[in-house]
């Protein structure tokens, strides 16, 4: 009898599980032969089935050449022998502990949109209403293995300066998941492409492979310094299946998330082959969010957040024929008065939009001097005219006003009469 069951169900998805492993084969992370043995084996029912009179023609289809056929044929000749009852395979001793249940939240996957769009607070969101357990972790340009995974540092004991290993964020998720087998646990890696993914995993990347049952399908040799803290009491001991054999698998409760700017996209691009273990989730900008109404005061005045954000990421939009830089309705997290306003919102709009495309005509002007252009540098320091500046660049886009008299009504801020917001 066979141990396990089939996977696969139609004929495609078998060519294109054999496609990824000859993927993996081109890669170097296995060799043609244990594959083909590998994959004949745990497959044998669906390859039978959609290939009665040629297997080996399945190979082709996935893209491998001849010259492997045999290994491949005897990986059938193993299930097919099981399969009919001509050999026992030795009995699975379960433990409860450690059987971890697959759920319906996404392995890993990756929100992504414009600066502030609510990436995190999204995933937050989504995890707290699963009562999951999260860390988190910031990747940036001079992230590596040692900052994501841990590594021995000197700490101070009594008795003098030892070593000890130091675990981050993804060893700390990984123990919590395998200890914790009935809760789910969520790495969450904020700024992803703000730092070096092939660097920082390193061999790690190979344990994104999760098979039908969530857990990881080629598992990873941990390094000698990873593996010697994870055999230890302290986190999981050596005889754990988290561990076993000095291997790391990443098990179907632990989740691996992450958020990702599109403006910094340019920062560590991601290879093809890191993007397509993940799923992709697109958080786009919400002028009404309920939580996201803020204000802008401006001396005497008061702005609409969500009406200054329609207008000027159209600005941004015409300006560099690009989504990439428009903000997001949480790029400010409160009501804001001049100070921060010039300080986050006027000086991303200079510094990431108007002067990288300055010769193309910036729209910073002031419809109170005849549409005239001012500069970042006019702004300060903060006084009657800079707020006269700021209130005649509102003017120029058109924002709608919060009037002190009528706090529930919008009008725009170059006119008197009353406008809905929508």
């Amino acid at each position: 009898m066979v141990p396990f069951i089939e996977t696969i169900k139609t004929k495609q998805a078998l060519i294109e599980e054999c496609k990824k492993g000859f993927e993996d084969y081109k890669s170097g992370r296995i060799s043609k032969n244990d594959f083909c043995m590998y994959f004949g084996f745990t497959h044998g029912e669906a390859i039978t089935k959609f290939y009665p009179s040629n297997p080996g023609e399945l190979l082709t289809d996935g893209g491998f050449n001849s010259g492997s056929e045999a290994y491949f044929n005897g990986g059938i000749n193993a299930w097919k022998n099981l399969r009919d009852g001509k050999y026992l395979f030795p009995p699975i001793i379960t433990s409860n502990s450690y059987y971890i249940h697959k759920t319906d939240a996404p392995l890993q996957k990756i929100w992504f949109g414009t600066p502030g769009s609510g990436k995190s607070y999204t995933v937050k969101k989504f995890i707290e209403a699963r009562n999951g357990m999260m860390i988190r972790t910031t990747f940036h340009p001079d992230s590596d293995y040692a900052t994501f995974v841990g590594s021995y540092k000197p700490v101070k004991k009594d008795d003098g300066l030892t070593y000890e290993f130091v675990q981050q964020a993804f060893t700390e998720a990984y123990v919590a998941a395998w200890k914790e087998s009935g809760k789910e646990i969520f790495l969450v890696i904020e700024e992803i492409n703000r730092g070096n993914c092939a660097q920082i995993f390193g061999d790690l990347f190979q344990l994104l492979d999760r098979g039908a049952d969530g857990m990881s399908e080629y598992p990873v040799k941990a390094d000698k310094d990873l593996c010697k803290y994870l055999e230890s009491d302290e986190a999981l001991g050596a005889s754990h299946p988290g561990i076993a054999g000095g291997n790391l698998r990443l098990p179907a409760n632990l989740h691996i998330y992450a958020t990702m700017n599109t403006s910094d996209q340019s920062l560590f691009p991601m290879d093809s082959a890191f993007k397509r273990r993940w799923d992709w989730e697109y958080v786009p900008i919400d002028l009404k969010c309920p939580e996201s109404q803020f204000k802008i005061t401006i001396g005497d005045t008061i702005y609409h957040w969500p009406s200054f954000l329609e207008k000027v990421n159209e600005r941004i939009h015409k300006l560099s024929d690009s989504e990439d830089k428009q903000m997001g309705n949480f790029f400010i997290k409160n009501d804001v008065g001049v100070e921060e306003f010039k300080s986050k919102v006027m000086f991303y709009l200079w510094s990431e939009v108007c002067k990288e495309y300055e010769k193309s005509g910036s729209f910073f002007k002031n419809k109170r001097n005849g549409d005239a252009e001012f500069t970042f540098n006019s702004l300060f320091p903060t006084n009657e005219e800079t707020n006269s500046i700021l209130q005649g660049f509102m003017e120029y886009l058109e924002v709608k006003t919060v009037p002190a008299t009528h706090p529930s009504g919008l009008t725009d801020a170059n006119s008197t009469s009353n406008m809905e917001i929508e």
